[in-house]
């Protein structure tokens, strides 16, 4: 899984903040079938970052 930053977020939105997104959140939720909850959380959590 990967989260591609665009020009002028990967200054905000570093590889090393996606990475604990992904590993954090989405991975854990979709581990439990979460499917929805693991975007959606990793959505909201990156947009708080943001």
């Amino acid at each position: 899984m990967r989260i591609s930053t665009g020009l002028r977020t990967e200054k905000t939105l570093t590889d090393e903040i996606c990475k604990k997104v992904i590993d954090s959140i989405i991975i854990s939720e979709f581990k439990n079938e979460n499917y929805y909850e693991g975007v959606e959380k990793g959505i909201r959590s990156l947009i708080k970052q943001w």
